[in-house]
């Protein structure tokens, strides 16, 4: 394996572990029956690697699939994976799946979030989840290349985010 897709599936192997079951069992997308994310405007996309590194974790656990399943991931309208309104990779699945509803935004050095308006879950969003996320982010963004950031950006519907609220900062003020 060359050096930098091992130096990205170690990466990736750290993130998917610390952000597979936040705080034990996050719900914000496991109790959606709506599904608007897999019908709506919204596209997955996968980081350099995640395809490679998915499959290659699909495989481990003997699920069955393809590396055209696993792109089809990316910029679908209806993933493979989303079967009886589940996902049936759910412990494989993307670093996008995993921080929806938290949108990054790429700006010259920085990165910020947005919320998906599209998410009726995204209230379940507490301080505790936008904190891992953001660290999961903080942790990416410098090694993404410059074009997979601008592509990024330019496949996020902005007409549907809205700007991410800091819970932990409001309930400070208001306290």
């Amino acid at each position: 394996m060359d050096e930098k897709r091992s130096s990205w599936f170690a990466l990736l192997e750290q993130i998917y572990a610390e952000t597979a079951h936040p705080r034990g069992e996050l719900r914000i997308c496991t109790d959606c029956a709506e599904a608007p994310c897999e019908v709506g405007p919204e596209q997955v996309t996968l980081l350099p690697f995640e395809a490679e590194f998915i499959l290659e974790r699909l495989e481990r656990d003997g699920i069955s699939a393809s590396m055209e399943d696993v792109n089809g991931i990316a910029g679908c309208q209806h993933c493979p994976f989303f079967r009886n309104r589940r996902c049936a990779i759910h412990p494989h699945r993307p670093i996008d799946c995993r921080t929806y509803p938290m949108v990054p935004v790429f700006t010259a050095g920085s990165t910020t979030f947005s919320v998906s308006g599209v998410c009726p879950k995204r209230a379940g969003m507490d301080q505790p989840f936008i904190e891992l996320m953001r660290a999961a982010w903080a942790r990416l963004a410098p090694r993404l290349p410059e074009d997979w950031k601008q592509t990024f950006n330019a496949r996020q519907p902005r007409q549907f985010l809205q700007p991410l609220v800091d819970i932990g900062s409001i309930s400070r003020e208001s306290s």
